[in-house]
């Protein structure tokens, strides 16, 4: 009899471990992160903004959003509002932005298709952009001179003034 209350017992853990949800990823405690991406002193709107987690991040939250017309934008990782506090260097994708060669499906989210230009970057190095006639340095996440350190209460007046002439 004690037999098979252990067996109960024990399948009882297990059926509640397994039963949480989402996993461990879903526990992480995330802070706002908001603020405002310009160009040359104006608001970029329709910008894809990623905030790339350090090695050293644990967790390691990489997330992002789309500016507004306003040029503001707040972080979100896995559609949660928020990243973990470390250290993050960040990326730009500019509005209407494309895989190289190939036109932006329309039908894509702006975050994503910047991770899939991240991907391609990797592969393939620097590129031209539709709107500044220069490799688009703040798109490598090996060049570019952005970097932030996310605190533990939080950053929501964060602003990124990006150079048209930064090469």
């Amino acid at each position: 009899m004690r037999f098979y209350k252990a067996v109960v017992v024990l399948g009882l853990a297990i059926v509640a471990g397994c039963s949480g949800g989402g996993g461990e990823e879903d526990s992480y405690s995330l802070v706002p992160v908001e603020g405002k991406l310009t160009l040359d002193g104006k608001p970029l709107e329709g910008a894809s903004i990623t905030f790339n987690a350090s090695q050293g991040n644990n967790p390691p939250t990489d997330g992002g959003d789309v500016t507004g017309a306003d040029g503001t934008f707040s972080a979100k990782y896995r559609n949660r509002s928020g990243l973990a506090p470390g250290t993050y260097k960040i990326t730009v994708h500019q509005p209407k932005a494309a895989l190289p060669g190939k036109p932006a499906p329309p039908d894509l989210d702006p975050f994503m298709m910047s991770l899939a230009i991240d991907a391609a970057n990797k592969k393939k190095g620097p590129r031209k952009t539709a709107a500044i006639d220069q490799p688009w340095i703040y798109s490598e996440i090996d060049r570019t001179p952005l970097s932030h350190q996310v605190s533990v209460g939080g950053d929501v007046d964060l602003v990124f003034d990006l150079k048209s002439t930064l090469k």
